[in-house]
Order: structure tokens, then sequence, then C-alpha cells
């Protein structure tokens, strides 16, 4: 290609009074030039009929490294995105669990409003993502099965729908003191380790990275309340969505995988650090996809158990407790998952480990 593109050059310079040559200069200008630019502005256009095919985030953005996949997934309502209430934005964690007052400044929903009260009884704080619910009814969410089973303690569900690992520790760091002495169960769907590095997914949030020190460093924070400003002003860092479309499908591996794995360890590294200072009792639970389990382990798990083992915390594996529940029984992987998380055959068995590990530890 260089040395065509060399010989025509040589050839325009000798010849470029030619007529023909003059017509063949026209027609790869019109080739090079005026073709992608006609074919830039048709894409933009296609953007305003809404049920354009053409209207798909991940055809120029990485859904799991991209905050322009998730700015374009507002703007245009892709899936059914909705922007977030004013009542519902956190300034610090980007969302909450339901409406935040003066009188409710973390947002908690009813009942774990009511048991983060220090009233005497033991509390077993259960954070993560929506994992730690799962797809269920309220009452078969993994801590109110475990909380049905424990009489000696509550656990209480601190889990909040499309939280990433950054603000899981964030959520941690501030609301653990609210309550004497809690034993800490931390729950991480592998994908939360993509989260963190995002400024925004269903809402703008805090985007984690690590300082030229070796520190935990937070960014673009405080969170404004008026998300539609957020999502119309944004940049998204897309020069050309004609040039994305093209390279976007080629993409091999993840470029942002070594800051990734470098967040998410000094996130661990902070929340080990934290529970030990405070003299807590730490559990973590690994969750996974359906997807994530039918395929060889991935970065992240290798990451998440490489960096609990080095820090020497005990954590739940839910991937051989699900596969062997799944063998043992003859069923499918299928049975105990529904709209991408646990259900409530996937929950009783999850709460069902984790109840028999804090029962050894002294918990009825």
């Amino acid at each position: 290609m260089d040395v065509a593109l060399v010989g025509w050059g040589l050839l325009t310079w000798r010849r470029h009074r030619h007529p023909l040559v003059r017509k063949l200069n026209a027609l790869m200008i019109s080739l090079f030039v005026i073709t992608p630019l006609l074919g830039e502005g048709l894409l933009r256009v296609s953007f305003l009929l809404e049920g354009s095919p053409t209207r798909d985030p991940n055809l120029y953005a990485s859904y799991f490294s991209e905050d322009a996949h998730w700015l374009l997934r507002l703007r245009w309502s892709t899936d059914g995105a909705k922007l977030r209430a004013s009542d519902r934005v956190h300034p610090l964690l980007g969302w909450s669990q339901s409406v935040i007052s003066e009188d409710n400044p973390w947002g908690f929903a009813r009942r774990t409003r009511k048991q983060m009260t220090d009233d005497g009884r033991r509390k077993i704080l259960f954070y993560g993502d929506s994992f730690v619910a799962g797809r269920s009814k309220p009452e078969n969410g993994i801590p109110r099965i475990m909380d049905r089973e424990i009489a000696s303690a509550d656990v209480v569900h601190l889990g909040v729908g499309g939280y990433g690992t950054g603000q899981i520790h964030l959520l941690f760091r501030e609301t653990h003191r609210l309550v004497e002495n809690p034993f800490i169960i931390i729950g991480v769907m592998t994908y939360d380790l993509d989260r963190a590095v995002l400024g925004v997914r269903t809402c703008q949030k805090p985007r984690f990275g690590v300082d030229d020190d070796g520190a935990l460093a937070v960014s673009g924070l405080p969170v404004g309340t008026d998300q539609q400003a957020f999502a119309d002003t944004a940049p998204l860092g897309i020069r050309s969505y004609l040039w994305r479309l093209l390279v976007t499908p080629l993409r091999g591996g993840d470029p942002r995988r070594t800051e990734k794995q470098r967040v998410n360890a000094k996130i661990i590294e902070e929340n080990v650090a934290l529970t030990r200072k405070n003299g807590l009792s730490l559990l973590y639970v690994v969750f996974y996809s359906e997807l994530a389990l039918t395929g060889a382990p991935d970065w992240r798990e290798q990451l998440l158990k490489a960096e609990l083992a080095r820090h020497g915390v005990s954590f739940l594996d839910t991937r051989p407790l699900l596969l062997d529940h799944v063998r043992s029984r003859g069923g499918a992987l299928s049975d105990l998952y529904s709209d991408g998380h646990h259900n409530d055959l996937g929950n009783q068995v999850i709460a069902g480990a984790l109840t028999a590990k804090l029962r050894a530890l002294g918990y009825r």
C-alpha cells in the first residue's frame, strides 16, 4: 500500500497537468476525503431517528471501559435507560438504594434503615451490588434468607444495584461506623472491577485511580443532582463515529486492564486496612454472571482471589459452589439464574453456604 501511494505521488508530480491524472486525483480526493465526510454526516443524521440501528452504544464504545458508552445510553435511552431522579443522586456515591433525604442521608431502603440503628443487636453488614439481592422477591434475597437463619444478629442488606468496587468501598467506609462492631461481608461480582475506573454508568459516579504516590484517588466529586445537564454536556471523547464504527469490532483485549488491576488491588487493600484498623471481621463473597461460569477464570477472578489470599482474607467462592450444586443434581446453570442474576434457588444455595460459615464463627 505504501509503495502504491509513493508511486502515485511520483506520477502526480511528473504528470500533474495530464487530464487523466487530474481526473484520477479528483477521484482519489473524493474517495479519501469527501466519502468519509459524507459517511460521517449521514451516520450522525441517522442518530436523529429513534429506531435507527445505528443508535447502539456498543458500536462506538466499550461497555466495560468507556464513559462514552454510558453517556450514549443515557442520551439515546438505550434499553430503556433513564436518568436518576435528583432525590436518588448521592454527592459521594453516585446513587443510592432509595430516596435521599435529610433524615436518610445515605438513601437506605426502609428495612435497611431500620436495621442500621445501634439497638444493641449484633450486625452483619452485607455490602455489594445487585447480586446481593439477586432477581427474586425481597424476602428471598441472600441477606433476608440469612437473617431468618441467624437469630443472634441482623443481616443488613447494603447492596446497591449497578455499584462498582469503588462505590462499595465508599459506602462501607462511610457507614460501618453507624453501628457498633459489625461483621463485614463484601460481595463482588467479577464485572464490578471494571466499573471502578468509569466516571459514569447509569448515573454520574466517582471515578477511581491510583496517584503517583500509590494512594487510592477519587475524582468526579461531588456528583450533581442535575443528571440531565451532566448527560447532555459531559464530553464523549468521540471525534468520528464512522471511525469508531470501523475500529471498535477490531479492538483486541482491554487497553485499561492494567489500570483496573492496580485500582482494584488498592481498593481491596483499603478495605482490609479499614477492617483491621477498627478490629472488624471481614468476609468476601465472589459472585459471577452465568456467562462467566461457563468459561475459564478471567483476569478479574484471578485478581480477586490472588489479592484476597495475599491479604489473608477469608472468602466464599461461588464458582465451585454453584457448579457443584448443578452437577450433583443433574441440572443446568440456568436453573440458578434469572435476568442475569441469581434467582431464588441460586440465592438459597449461596445463603446456605454463608450461613454455615457464620455458624462456624459462633453466630446462631
